[in-house]
């Protein structure tokens, strides 16, 4: 990686960019195609929760909670060049934007738990 101050879309567009040569993106960027790539992101959150609970130490948790990362950045990317999302559209700014609602709710956002 070329600057380890790259902002999050920077990231994702190298991210995909790998994926893309590598292969995983020789279909149509369809609906089952998108709904597949969140399963795997569903499956990475699965494998760090294994991680914790089994305690296999803090690099396999980290390598884990890397692959969310990776798989979540790579298929905010495919989104847009599927036209889920339009391209301008920045990961980077609804976190923001979102990490600003956040801060504003009340505790707990009124859950118990």
């Amino acid at each position: 990686m070329e600057n380890k101050y790259m902002n999050l879309d920077e990231i994702g567009y190298l991210v995909h960019r790998t994926s893309v040569d590598k292969g995983f993106y020789d279909h149509e960027i369809d609906v089952n195609f998108v709904l597949s790539k969140i399963a795997l992101l569903h499956s990475e959150c699965s494998e760090l929760l294994e991680a914790v609970r089994k305690d296999k130490g803090q690099t396999e948790i980290m390598d884990e909670a890397a692959d969310i990362f990776i798989r979540l950045v790579d298929l905010v990317e495919a989104l847009k060049e599927g036209t889920f999302v339009d391209q301008d559209l920045l990961l980077q700014d609804a976190i923001e934007n979102k990490m600003r609602v956040n801060s504003e709710r009340p505790k707990k956002h009124g859950n118990l738990a």
